[in-house]
Protein backbone atom coordinates (compact mmCIF):
# COMPACT_ATOMS: atom_id res chain seq x y z
CA UNK A 1 0.00 0.00 0.00
CA UNK A 2 1.37 3.68 -0.82
CA UNK A 3 1.66 6.52 0.86
CA UNK A 4 -1.06 9.14 -0.97
CA UNK A 5 0.95 11.79 -2.98
CA UNK A 6 -1.40 14.47 -0.73
CA UNK A 7 0.06 13.45 2.81
CA UNK A 8 3.94 13.58 0.95
CA UNK A 9 3.30 17.16 -0.55
CA UNK A 10 1.87 18.20 3.03
CA UNK A 11 4.92 16.81 4.91
CA UNK A 12 7.29 18.56 2.25
CA UNK A 13 5.41 21.56 2.30
CA UNK A 14 6.11 21.23 6.31
CA UNK A 15 9.85 20.72 6.07
CA UNK A 16 10.13 23.94 3.75
CA UNK A 17 8.40 26.35 5.78
CA UNK A 18 10.33 25.40 9.35
CA UNK A 19 13.43 25.44 7.23
CA UNK A 20 13.04 29.45 7.73
CA UNK A 21 12.51 29.06 11.56
CA UNK A 22 14.13 28.00 14.64
CA UNK A 23 11.25 25.77 15.67
CA UNK A 24 9.52 22.84 13.82
CA UNK A 25 5.88 23.91 14.29
CA UNK A 26 4.59 22.78 10.93
CA UNK A 27 6.52 19.20 11.40
CA UNK A 28 4.91 19.22 15.09
CA UNK A 29 1.74 19.54 13.51
CA UNK A 30 2.60 17.54 10.80
CA UNK A 31 3.19 14.66 13.60
CA UNK A 32 -0.01 15.26 15.72
CA UNK A 33 -2.07 15.00 12.99
CA UNK A 34 -0.67 12.15 11.07
CA UNK A 35 1.81 10.27 13.85
CA UNK A 36 2.04 6.77 12.03
CA UNK A 37 2.81 8.69 8.31
CA UNK A 38 5.53 10.64 10.38
CA UNK A 39 6.99 7.78 12.28
CA UNK A 40 7.54 5.81 8.63
CA UNK A 41 8.97 9.53 6.65
CA UNK A 42 10.90 9.53 10.09
CA UNK A 43 12.30 5.99 9.43
CA UNK A 44 12.83 6.43 5.95
CA UNK A 45 15.20 9.41 6.47
CA UNK A 46 17.07 7.52 8.80
CA UNK A 47 17.41 4.86 6.78
CA UNK A 48 18.97 7.48 3.30
CA UNK A 49 21.28 9.30 6.06
CA UNK A 50 22.66 5.39 7.16
CA UNK A 51 23.21 4.44 3.38
CA UNK A 52 24.64 7.74 2.67
CA UNK A 53 27.13 7.05 5.68
CA UNK A 54 28.18 3.94 4.31
CA UNK A 55 28.89 5.01 1.03
CA UNK A 56 30.85 7.64 2.08
CA UNK A 57 33.33 5.16 4.37
CA UNK A 58 33.10 2.82 1.20
CA UNK A 59 34.32 5.55 -1.29
CA UNK A 60 37.62 5.45 0.67
CA UNK A 61 38.11 1.63 0.31
CA UNK A 62 37.44 1.56 -3.67
CA UNK A 63 35.24 2.50 -6.56
CA UNK A 64 31.37 2.01 -5.15
CA UNK A 65 28.90 -0.37 -7.37
CA UNK A 66 25.83 -0.51 -6.90
CA UNK A 67 24.09 -4.09 -7.59
CA UNK A 68 20.74 -5.69 -7.60
CA UNK A 69 20.21 -9.87 -7.44
CA UNK A 70 16.70 -11.43 -7.99
CA UNK A 71 15.82 -14.74 -7.73
CA UNK A 72 14.26 -16.91 -10.43
CA UNK A 73 11.46 -19.29 -10.25
CA UNK A 74 13.95 -22.16 -9.30
CA UNK A 75 15.63 -20.47 -6.35
CA UNK A 76 12.41 -18.25 -5.49
CA UNK A 77 10.68 -21.57 -4.07
CA UNK A 78 13.09 -21.13 -0.88
CA UNK A 79 12.79 -19.57 2.11
CA UNK A 80 13.83 -16.16 2.21
CA UNK A 81 16.29 -17.08 5.27
CA UNK A 82 17.78 -19.31 2.68
CA UNK A 83 17.76 -16.71 -0.10
CA UNK A 84 19.31 -14.60 2.32
CA UNK A 85 21.71 -16.66 3.19
CA UNK A 86 23.02 -17.61 -0.43
CA UNK A 87 23.05 -14.25 -1.53
CA UNK A 88 25.40 -12.88 1.83
CA UNK A 89 27.74 -16.17 0.59
CA UNK A 90 27.68 -15.25 -3.14
CA UNK A 91 28.30 -11.11 -1.55
CA UNK A 92 31.00 -11.87 1.08
CA UNK A 93 33.36 -13.66 -1.60
CA UNK A 94 33.38 -10.70 -3.77
CA UNK A 95 33.09 -7.92 -1.97
CA UNK A 96 35.37 -6.47 0.40
CA UNK A 97 32.71 -4.61 2.30
CA UNK A 98 28.94 -4.10 1.69
CA UNK A 99 25.62 -2.35 2.68
CA UNK A 100 22.18 -3.99 1.45
CA UNK A 101 18.40 -2.97 1.07
CA UNK A 102 15.69 -6.20 1.21
CA UNK A 103 12.78 -5.26 -0.68
CA UNK A 104 9.82 -7.02 -2.10
CA UNK A 105 8.37 -6.41 -5.60
CA UNK A 106 5.19 -4.41 -5.87
CA UNK A 107 3.88 -6.24 -8.60
CA UNK A 108 4.82 -10.05 -7.67
CA UNK A 109 6.03 -9.61 -4.13
CA UNK A 110 9.42 -11.47 -4.99
CA UNK A 111 12.28 -11.15 -2.93
CA UNK A 112 14.91 -9.06 -4.01
CA UNK A 113 18.21 -7.31 -3.24
CA UNK A 114 19.64 -4.14 -3.79
CA UNK A 115 23.16 -2.80 -2.83
CA UNK A 116 26.50 -1.02 -2.70
CA UNK A 117 29.73 -2.73 -2.25
CA UNK A 118 33.37 -2.56 -3.26
CA UNK A 119 35.14 -5.35 -5.41
CA UNK A 120 37.80 -7.18 -3.55
CA UNK A 121 41.05 -6.96 -4.84
CA UNK A 122 40.82 -10.06 -6.97
CA UNK A 123 37.03 -9.88 -8.06
CA UNK A 124 35.64 -8.21 -11.10
CA UNK A 125 32.13 -7.79 -13.14
CA UNK A 126 33.26 -11.55 -14.38
CA UNK A 127 32.40 -13.06 -10.97
CA UNK A 128 29.66 -10.73 -10.21
CA UNK A 129 27.73 -12.51 -13.34
CA UNK A 130 28.36 -16.07 -12.12
CA UNK A 131 24.94 -15.31 -9.51
CA UNK A 132 22.80 -17.59 -10.46
CA UNK A 133 19.64 -15.87 -11.24
CA UNK A 134 19.09 -11.95 -12.75
CA UNK A 135 21.61 -9.87 -11.82
CA UNK A 136 22.71 -6.14 -12.39
CA UNK A 137 25.42 -3.78 -11.51
CA UNK A 138 27.53 -0.62 -12.13
CA UNK A 139 29.98 1.72 -11.17
CA UNK A 140 28.38 4.96 -10.32
CA UNK A 141 29.75 8.66 -9.49
CA UNK A 142 28.80 10.26 -6.15
CA UNK A 143 25.75 12.33 -7.88
CA UNK A 144 23.96 9.00 -9.27
CA UNK A 145 24.69 7.07 -5.75
CA UNK A 146 22.76 10.02 -4.41
CA UNK A 147 19.90 9.49 -6.57
CA UNK A 148 20.07 5.76 -6.10
CA UNK A 149 19.34 6.20 -2.33
CA UNK A 150 16.06 8.39 -3.12
CA UNK A 151 15.01 5.36 -5.08
CA UNK A 152 15.68 3.05 -2.17
CA UNK A 153 13.81 5.74 0.34
CA UNK A 154 11.23 6.44 -1.62
CA UNK A 155 8.14 7.91 0.20
CA UNK A 156 5.46 6.46 -1.98
CA UNK A 157 6.75 2.80 -0.29
CA UNK A 158 5.01 1.78 2.25
CA UNK A 159 6.50 -0.62 3.63
CA UNK A 160 10.25 -0.03 5.08
CA UNK A 161 13.08 -1.78 3.25
CA UNK A 162 15.35 -3.91 5.50
CA UNK A 163 19.12 -2.56 5.93
CA UNK A 164 22.14 -5.08 6.15
CA UNK A 165 25.86 -4.58 6.51
CA UNK A 166 28.38 -6.93 5.83
CA UNK A 167 31.51 -7.78 8.79
CA UNK A 168 33.07 -5.60 7.42
CA UNK A 169 31.01 -2.81 6.97
CA UNK A 170 30.41 -2.88 10.36
CA UNK A 171 34.03 -2.53 11.28
CA UNK A 172 34.33 0.44 8.86
CA UNK A 173 31.23 2.01 10.81
CA UNK A 174 32.11 1.35 14.32
CA UNK A 175 36.00 2.72 13.82
CA UNK A 176 34.14 6.00 12.89
CA UNK A 177 32.60 6.02 15.80
CA UNK A 178 35.25 5.51 17.87
CA UNK A 179 37.20 8.35 16.50
CA UNK A 180 36.49 11.43 18.04
CA UNK A 181 37.56 13.56 15.08
CA UNK A 182 36.40 11.57 12.30
CA UNK A 183 34.90 15.17 10.98
CA UNK A 184 38.49 17.00 10.39
CA UNK A 185 40.57 14.25 9.73
CA UNK A 186 38.84 10.97 8.65
CA UNK A 187 38.35 11.51 4.50
CA UNK A 188 42.11 13.24 4.64
CA UNK A 189 43.89 9.89 6.62
CA UNK A 190 41.59 7.78 4.38
CA UNK A 191 42.83 9.35 0.90
CA UNK A 192 46.51 8.58 2.14
CA UNK A 193 47.80 5.63 0.01
CA UNK A 194 49.56 4.16 2.54
CA UNK A 195 46.37 4.57 5.06
CA UNK A 196 44.33 3.10 2.28
CA UNK A 197 46.73 0.19 1.82
CA UNK A 198 46.74 -1.11 5.79
CA UNK A 199 43.07 -0.40 5.97
CA UNK A 200 42.13 -2.86 2.38
CA UNK A 201 44.72 -5.47 3.87
CA UNK A 202 42.38 -5.38 7.79
CA UNK A 203 39.41 -5.26 5.61
CA UNK A 204 40.99 -8.91 3.64
CA UNK A 205 42.14 -10.44 6.60
CA UNK A 206 38.34 -9.92 9.11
Amino acid sequence: MSVAKELINEWYNALSLDSFQLVNTHVSAFKKEHPDIYYLFHSFYRLRHELNEDIKLMSHVGLVQWFTLTFDNKHDKSLVSSKRKSATRFLNDLFLCYTIVEEYGEDNNRYHIHGFGVYRDNKSWCDFCKWHSRNKIETMNEERLKRKVKYLTNYTIKSLPRLRRSKNMVYLRNRVKLSKTYKKNFNDCYKCRVNLTVLRLRLNAL
